[in-house]
């Protein structure tokens, strides 16, 4: 008996076990930590970041970053690049806000654009 799958079946089914990994582990609770000692990263955020998007993105960039070094085997898998933005998009979800509020109320007005 043969069937017919779609394409986004096929990479359904053939997800690399590291995606796998992520989906399974990668929850906001999960993630929080990683955020908030990504924010110890960088004490001087009103000197070093023009505005709050470009801050929440270090901050998130690094916690991603962090997250996947968990697991070293990690960065030998070639869909790295891939499985990092999933994972970025998800915490900007779930943290842009709190880590804009962060930048807005420590920085003063004149240097945010």
């Amino acid at each position: 008996m043969r069937y017919i799958i779609t394409e986004s079946q096929l990479n359904f089914l053939t997800e690399s076990e590291h995606l796998s990994w992520v989906k399974r582990r990668a929850t906001k609770t999960q993630m929080l930590p990683f955020i908030q000692k990504a924010e110890q990263e960088f004490p001087t955020m009103c000197d070093d970041f023009v505005h709050e998007y470009h801050y929440a993105s270090a901050v998130i960039n690094w916690a991603v970053s962090e997250f996947l070094n968990i697991s070293e085997e990690m960065f030998l898998d070639d869909r790295y690049d891939e499985i990092s933005d999933i994972l970025s998009n998800m915490c900007r979800e779930w943290f842009s806000e709190y880590l804009f509020d962060i930048y807005r109320e420590t920085c003063p007005k004149e240097n945010v654009n």
